[in-house]
């Protein structure tokens, strides 16, 4: 919506814009706030649903404590104010080397590591 401050030229309306998206006109602004506790909570999720399949799992993956164990100090990790992400991506990725190549499992730690892929640029 235009700002009061809006200055009229004939057929086009100038002045401030606020919200989402595409900002344009002089004097405009937006502000963009990146959900980083969005991307977190979307990471703790995917491995808490990686946990609990990970029970489910049947023939279980070789080692499945010690993916287990990886898994929930990455998910540790991710829940912290300020997630160490190139951690939790190397925790991660240990994981996914030690899942077979077609599993929900393996689904569930591809996401992840797209994720956090994101959360890193």
């Amino acid at each position: 919506m235009p700002s009061r401050d809006s200055h009229h030229s004939p057929g086009i309306s100038t002045g401030d814009i606020q919200g989402t998206g595409i900002v344009v006109g002089h004097h405009s602004s937006a502000e963009v706030h990146q959900g980083a506790e969005t991307g977190r909570d979307d990471v703790v999720v995917l491995l808490n649903e990686f946990l609990a399949k990970l029970n489910e799992t049947d023939p279980p993956p070789a080692n499945p404590e010690n993916l287990r164990e990886l898994a929930e100090t990455a998910r540790d990790l991710a829940s912290e104010p300020k997630p160490k992400w190139h951690a939790v991506r190397s925790m991660v990725a240990t994981i996914a080397e030690h899942l077979p190549k077609a599993s929900a499992l393996t689904i569930i730690i591809s996401n992840v590591q797209s994720l956090i892929g994101h959360l890193l640029h």
